[in-house]
């Protein structure tokens, strides 16, 4: 119960910062599926942090 509130806390604070805060669902292993070869460039692209089209 504890660590739920932590990562409200956090995920708050995050976002009166400006970031796109969001629960991790699918653990990490999910977020290093998505940080691999063109999966990347496409999550990249969907977060905002690599304008769309860049090599």
């Amino acid at each position: 119960m504890a660590g739920t509130i932590n990562l409200q806390f956090a995920m708050a604070y995050l976002r009166t910062k400006g970031f796109n805060a969001r629960y991790l669902t699918d653990g990490l292993t999910g977020l290093a599926e998505n940080l691999r070869g063109d999966v990347a460039k496409d999550f990249l692209e969907d977060a905002g942090l690599l304008p769309p089209g860049k090599k």
